[in-house]
């Protein structure tokens, strides 16, 4: 989430150098699919398992589910409210805090439920960091009960 909110900051309401490029290339993982940033991740850093690398290769795939949203919102927010809060004599992260981040509560929430669906139903990325989850205890369940000969 705070990267996904600093991100979209970044590329709606700061003056960054090449902001569309950076648009564009935050929402280049959504072109890849979720495993095969894992494989990659696997292939350029072979040692990389367990939880902190299931954490690691989520972020990157699947942030975008939340940047899109975040940022389109701070599109359409009214910067006049932001130049009020300021006017008045409050700090920039308080004019964030108070104004801004209140008003992203919504996109923030469907990004996240998004980001969240989309973890529950993930089966390739955690197999090839060898990550045990709800999904891949399924499979792996229903791979050792299924008895191909007593199918026939």
């Amino acid at each position: 989430i705070v990267l996904s909110v600093a991100l979209a900051w970044l590329t709606e309401r700061s003056h960054l150098p090449g902001r569309r490029w950076w648009s564009w290339l935050s929402v280049a993982p959504l072109a890849i699919p979720a495993f095969v940033h894992s494989y990659a991740w696997i292939s350029l850093v072979p040692g990389l398992h367990g939880l902190g690398a299931g954490v690691l290769i989520s972020v990157i795939a699947y942030f975008p589910f939340l940047y899109l949203p975040i940022s389109a919102a701070l599109r359409r927010l009214d910067p006049a409210l932001e130049d009020a809060a300021a006017a008045l004599g409050v700090g920039p992260w308080r004019v964030f805090a108070r104004v801004v981040l209140p008003q992203l509560r919504l996109a923030i929430c469907g990004g996240a439920l998004l980001v969240g669906l989309h973890l529950l139903a993930e089966y390739g990325l955690y197999v090839f960091i060898r990550f045990d989850t709800f999904t891949t205890a399924i499979v792996d369940q229903f791979q050792s009960t299924f008895n191909g000969p007593a199918a026939n």
